[in-house]
């Protein structure tokens, strides 16, 4: 797997404990299909590649030297043209060539274990050009476009070849290799959440394409509704973002793209991931193309998962779950902008497993003499529309506008019934219709500034329907508007600084509630937050960064006004607050990378939930007084020159102390002091422009538990670790066509990953299992 940091590359009821293992049926299912696919991928190599076996080969005797030289050289003797960048070659040596090779096939040995490429382009001539680990990594982590190495924010970057290597139908498992990131989220199978620093997912705020994607009931942050085969690149920002993102960007902001058009008039592809930890089979289909400025994309998936197996061959019962997706967008490109339509539309249900809390505070699968009171979400979905603009080089000063309007509904359901009779007891639904936009103008000033300023509005509608035990409506709405500004100032060639600030205006009102008439009210308040930062650049092939952010979560329907089934409203709630001071460096070189980070975070308000009656547990959310936190993100990787071979890894230190509003201070609430990857990575570039590639990995993290004002612990998890291998072939000169299989968990370990989410635990994770990802374009 790739993770870019900078210019950094790297790369319903089942059986218990003893249960004899059986081969699930899935798997000649998975090997015939891996023999089909793996026989179409034979059958699609590129024409060049076949034109290119037809060449006669010619004989070199090409001596040693810089690769330049060499390859400058082979060039004139083979009779072509190659356009080469001084930059991509500088530094490294060639053995020479003997022997008698064609053009591609000459160009492949020389180029061997450089991870570069000669690309032939329609006029017969070569190109010499890095792959995208080695290119500039151009983000839009600040709303505009920037190199990764100017930016005072931490990001990490997921995308292109990251999307074959490690395959995986959640997003939240593409993102586990970065650092600062953890899982998170309730006793849901199918339903990852990402928590950044230690935050609670909730604090996370999820986007796609700039539009922010809404939980729609409680506290545990947005779920992933779009499947990974849409995705160009997600972008992770770690730290407040409130300036440019907002409300619940405390913890950090996950910013999915999303693939546009094809290079032809018509293309698309065809693929399938299949994980052995929920026998599951997850197809998807794309058409796209381009032509004349016009583009298009359409995307379908499906997705059906079966009880997941965790570590010492147990099953978890009720953690299966579906998911159906279509996803479609059309648009028009001319020189200076563009303007895009997306419709998508998303189908799910998952199944909530029951836990039990033992007597040191771990918590466990029930058994069944311990199972009462079962919890489905029969009804996940989502629909959003969009319509998006974006125009470029306005006028002298005006360098860019954007601006988007959207619409989106989601449903989503929840059932409680008995485990022992069947019987119903609760059923309710909420609908969430949300609709807004934003515009942003960018301004190029005095030439050494650059202001953006913007709009952002939201109007969010909540109605909840209880039909067990007995029927209730209510109604709410939840409307936030905000004026931002942000300018880059270039104080030097070298030195440039960052200043934003945001205004919020929020106004929560509850309209309708047929079972408490006396609830119904409104409150409005309003919230500005700043940030300031450095980057400095003096030294070759290094950024140094400083950042002063400040972020803020406002309390959203469900904690203030309209409450759940096992949540109580509390409408005297206050925005949570943060204050985020870091330090950073990055180094992006030929064969090293390193990205390393210093962060102290300060916090107001923070809102937790607490247990306020039992039979049955019933949940408030408080603001706690105080709560703080320091930390450490190491990400390295080392190429070993031409060898192939390459070693990467990342180590994270986190110290998270919360104070609750009685005074009671603890440094243990669920939150992993350290945890990391570290791994070995091996590629091969063959001819034909095909590549072959394996990885080895470690990944690790300490247990925590949460410590209590009366002396007890609860929400305890032990120390874990499990070892990964994948290997794969990617064909073509665009990757025509790709086949990786992930081991995953060797040692078959039993684990729990810590997450301060309440009121439910984290579920165990998969034990020994295979993933298989095929994918074939056309």
């Amino acid at each position: 797997m790739q993770i870019k940091h900078g210019n950094i590359s790297r790369k319903k009821e089942g059986s218990v404990a003893g249960t004899p293992y059986r081969a699930p049926q899935w798997v000649g299912t998975l090997l015939w299909s891996a023999l089909v696919i793996g026989g179409l991928c034979s059958a699609s190599l590129p024409v060049q590649a076949q034109a290119v076996a037809a060449q006669a080969a010619q004989d070199y005797r090409i001596a040693a030297g810089p690769l330049g030289q060499v390859l400058a050289e082979f060039a004139a003797q083979a009779g072509v043209t190659l356009s080469t960048d001084a930059a991509l070659t500088r530094g490294l040596q060639s053995p020479g060539l003997a022997g008698g090779f064609t053009v591609e096939a000459g160009f492949a040995q020389l180029l061997e274990g450089t991870r570069l490429e000669a690309l032939r382009n329609a006029q017969g001539q070569y190109v010499l050009v890095a792959p995208a680990s080695l290119q500039p990594v151009i983000v839009t982590s600040t709303r505009t476009e920037h190199d990764l190495m100017d930016i005072p924010l931490s990001v990490s970057v997921v995308g292109g070849e990251d999307f074959t290597r490690m395959p995986n139908s959640n997003v939240g498992d593409q993102l586990l290799a970065i650092p600062g990131v953890q899982l998170g989220g309730a006793n849901v199978a199918g339903d990852r959440r990402i928590m950044i620093r230690g935050h609670s997912a909730g604090a996370t705020l999820l986007l796609v394409d700039g539009i922010r994607q809404p939980e729609i009931r409680n506290t545990a942050g947005a779920g992933f509704t779009i499947n990974t085969a849409d995705i160009e690149r997600i972008e992770v920002i770690k730290g407040p973002a409130s300036v440019l993102y907002g409300s619940d960007a405390i913890g950090g902001v996950i910013n999915i793209i999303t693939k546009k058009g094809g290079p032809e008039p018509l293309g698309g592809s065809i693929g399938l991931i299949a994980d052995s930890s929920t026998d599951s089979f997850d197809p998807r289909l794309s058409l796209y193309g381009s032509s004349h400025g016009l583009y298009y994309r359409v995307t379908g998936s499906g997705l059906n998962a079966d009880d997941r197996k965790a570590g010492d061959n147990v099953t978890l019962f009720n953690s299966s779950y579906r998911q159906r997706s279509v996803r479609g967008l059309v648009g028009y490109e001319w020189d200076n902008g563009s303007l895009q339509f997306t419709a998508e539309r998303f189908r799910g249900s998952n199944n909530y497993t029951p836990v039990i809390a033992d007597a040191d505070g771990r918590y466990r699968p029930a058994d069944p003499a311990e199972r009462t009171t079962i919890s489905e979400v029969p009804k996940n979905d989502r629909d959003a529309y969009v319509l998006a603009l974006d125009m470029r080089d306005l006028g002298e000063n005006l360098v860019g506008l954007k601006t988007n309007i959207y619409y989106q509904k989601l449903d989503k359901g929840f059932d409680y019934y008995s485990y022992r009779t069947g019987v119903y007891s609760g059923r309710h639904l909420y609908r969430h219709e949300a609709w807004g936009g934003s515009l942003q103008t960018d301004w190029a000033m005095f030439d050494d500034h650059l202001l953006s300023v913007g709009l952002d509005f939201d109007h969010i509608r909540m109605d909840k329907h209880d039909y067990l035990p007995v029927h209730n409506v209510s109604e709410g709405i939840l409307r936030t508007t905000a004026l931002f500004a942000q300018d880059e100032w270039s104080l030097t060639p070298d030195l440039t600084f960052t200043a934003g600030v945001r205004q919020t205006w929020i106004r929560t009102s509850l309209d309708r509630d047929t079972a408490n008439p006396d609830r119904v009210d409104s409150k409005s308040y309003s919230n500005v937050v700043s940030s300031m930062g450095l980057v400095y650049r003096g030294i070759e092939d290094v950024a140094l960064r400083a950042l002063f952010s400040q972020g803020f979560k406002a309390p959203n329907l469900t904690q203030m006004m309209i409450g759940s089934g096992v949540i109580i409203p509390n409408p005297d709630l206050k925005p949570e607050k943060s204050n985020n001071f870091e330090l950073g460096a990055r180094y992006s070189g030929q064969d090293l990378n390193v990205d390393f980070t210093l962060y102290h975070s300060t916090f107001r308000n923070g809102i937790l939930n607490e247990i306020v009656s039992t039979g049955p547990t019933r949940w408030q959310a408080y603001n706690v007084d105080r709560a703080r936190s320091w930390g450490a993100e190491l990400a390295a990787d080392y190429t070993f020159g031409r060898s192939g071979f390459s070693v990467y890894g990342n180590l994270n230190l986190l110290r998270y102390e919360t104070e609750d509003k009685n005074g009671f201070k603890t440094r243990h609430s669920s939150r992993s002091p350290a945890w990391g990857t570290l791994g070995v990575g091996w590629e091969k570039t063959l001819s034909g422009g095909r590549t072959l590639f394996a990885d080895f990995n470690a990944m690790a993290g300490k247990g925590a538990y949460t410590l209590q004002a009366n002396g007890n612990v609860k929400d305890r998890t032990s120390s874990w670790y499990t070892l990964n291998t994948t290997v794969g072939l990617a064909g073509g000169k665009e990757h025509e066509y790709s086949v990786t299989l992930s081991l995953r968990n060797l040692l078959d370990r039993s684990y729990q990953i810590a997450s301060p989410f309440s009121p439910s635990s984290p579920l165990p994770e998969p034990g020994f299992h295979a993933v298989l990802g095929v994918n074939v374009a056309f």
